[in-house]
């Protein structure tokens, strides 16, 4: 039933957006040859208890709480090789006191249909038919242990990838929730999957954006974001005869935002699988953005390259 619990403590470096959206070593490079600094993050110290399970071969359970005592991290750092006297070195977000916190999570995963290979000894999942619904739970409880923060967010999400043969494969996310009652520190509000750098991941492709500024749409409200991806593989660029030989994939995608009035679009088109023999690690794309309900931006359409990594940066 690959039961874990974990118990964990110590001192770190937390990111506001807790699914680190930018590696410190690609923020370490931006800051250094851009002096764009994008990383933002606190101190904690910190104590969580952390138990995960299967229930059966369709729901898996997931829970932890967590208390932390929270400060500000300020930068050690000022320096840059260019861009010295025309841009300005940002500073870490400060807009939030020193505190304490004692928060809940409990996620539960269901997969109908899961596939499951028995041996005498152990078991392997081997995935489903059907799409992964995630159904998310997170309470912060006040006044206990010195706790400062009070708040309840529900949030769940539906993915899945289906591989469709010669048409290529298709992949959907769609992620919604809604904040029953609203947090006081900017922490704890729901971070989206951002990009400034003009390099992305696979996460950004299929569970975020390319070009959403980090923090900007942060929200204590509810929310509502999809992510729409295909990948044509040969099934269009291969009937051309140099780009078979060359094989590469043709790709696009769509991705939308919605939360508290704002309304943030993204389109993309690109080719993938560039790179040489087996080494096939980049991609590159062409995106679109687009706010309505921003007075400054409304309807304004921005265009950007990024250029898409099959490995950690």
């Amino acid at each position: 039933n690959n039961l874990s619990l974990r118990l964990r403590a110590g001192k770190a470096v937390e990111q506001i957006n807790r699914v680190n959206p930018i590696s410190s070593r690609l923020n370490a490079i931006m800051t250094l040859f851009f002096r764009r600094n994008y990383l933002k993050a606190y101190d904690k110290e910190y104590i969580q208890l952390s138990y995960s399970q299967d229930l059966g071969s369709i729901f898996r359970l997931r829970s932890s709480i967590d208390f932390e005592n929270r400060s500000i991290l300020q930068n050690s750092y000022d320096g840059s090789l260019f861009y010295k006297d025309s841009r300005d070195f940002t500073e870490n977000i400060t807009q939030f006191e020193p505190h304490k916190s004692l928060i809940w999570r409990v996620s539960l995963r269901i997969r109908p249909g899961e596939k499951v290979i028995s041996y005498p000894d152990r078991k392997f999942k081997i995935g489903s038919d059907w799409p992964t619904l995630w159904i998310h739970y997170k309470k912060a409880f006040n006044n206990v242990l010195g706790s400062d923060t009070e708040f309840d967010l529900l949030h769940s999400s539906i993915t899945k990838q289906y591989e469709l043969g010669r048409y290529g494969e298709f992949h959907f996310n769609v992620h919604g929730g809604y904040f029953i009652n609203k947090p006081q520190f900017i922490i704890d509000h729901y971070h989206f999957y951002g990009n400034r750098t003009h390099i992305a991941t696979n996460n950004h492709y299929r569970y975020g954006f390319l070009m959403l500024p980090y923090y900007d749409l942060s929200t204590d409200d509810h929310f509502l974001q999809w992510q729409l991806e295909h990948n044509f593989k040969g099934s269009l660029l291969g009937k051309l005869p140099l780009m078979k030989k060359l094989n590469w994939h043709l790709v696009g995608g769509f991705r939308q935002l919605i939360r508290g009035g704002v309304d943030y679009r993204e389109m993309n088109v690109g080719i993938d699988n560039l790179g040489y023999k087996l080494f096939r690690l980049f991609r590159i794309d062409g995106v679109w953005s687009e706010y309505f309900g921003l007075d400054e931006q409304a309807s304004q359409w921005n265009f950007g390259i990024v250029v898409g990594l099959k490995f950690d940066i």
